[in-house]
């Protein structure tokens, strides 16, 4: 009897703990799916800094590397040029309204990105991203340091009004959750908040999470 008892009673503890198990994690889905929706609506209604790194490429940068000679430089590969068809696709689909227009490095890269996703005529190359990184360096020559402050000036500046600043550049870790790099077409979104303000970090977005949220047909 007592053995009876003392399984029937462990039954109905491991179904309540399954259901609470249950409960809790679809609570979490449903705070995640509000969370996603929340910023979507805010990047839809413009504000933001957009940092998209450009896609996968193959190959190696060459010593003699020249900006004007992609022969001399990683460039994308079919996979890198997929995905940037594929965030031109989501960008459109969830009406991400883009200030044009779209800043790029001046590596083939980052320009091929920015020209599959968004379009030739609406790029513009600002050489200063191509040195990204002297964002974390405290030790710059005096043209470095110009460098650096155009870039922050760049990054604190608000997009027109109902619209996102799109740059598309390297990886740069922004914020410790980045875990060191960003991936490809991964975008970084970034409050600016006016020149001599600075920027705020927001969060990062993955391909795959525009791609779900335009599939979801999100608001």
């Amino acid at each position: 009897m007592f053995k009876k008892i003392t399984i029937s009673v462990l039954l109905q503890m491991f179904i309540f703990f399954f259901l609470v198990s249950v409960s809790h994690t679809v609570a979490l889905s449903l705070n995640e799916e509000q969370v996603e929706d929340s910023l979507l609506r805010k990047l839809q209604d413009g504000g933001y800094i957009l940092y998209i790194r450009h896609g996968e490429t193959t190959g190696q940068d060459k010593p003699n590397l020249s900006f004007n000679d992609c022969s001399t430089q990683k460039n994308l590969n079919e996979i890198g040029m997929k995905h940037a068809k594929a965030l031109r696709t989501v960008f459109e689909k969830l009406k991400i309204p883009v200030e044009y227009p779209v800043l790029t490095s001046p590596y083939c890269r980052t320009r091929d990105t920015a020209e599959i996703s968004f379009g030739k005529q609406n790029m513009a190359l600002n050489e200063n991203l191509a040195y990204i990184y002297y964002l974390d360096d405290g030790q710059l020559d005096d043209e470095q340091k110009k460098i650096k402050a155009n870039i922050i000036q760049m990054l604190e500046t608000q997009p027109r009004h109902g619209t996102n600043k799109v740059i598309v550049g390297h990886s740069y870790p922004f914020h410790e959750s980045i875990n060191g790099e960003i991936p490809n077409v991964g975008t970084v979104v970034l409050k600016p908040k006016g020149q001599g303000n600075g920027f705020e970090f927001v969060t990062l977005i993955q391909l795959e999470d525009w791609i779900r949220w335009s599939v979801d047909n999100r608001p």
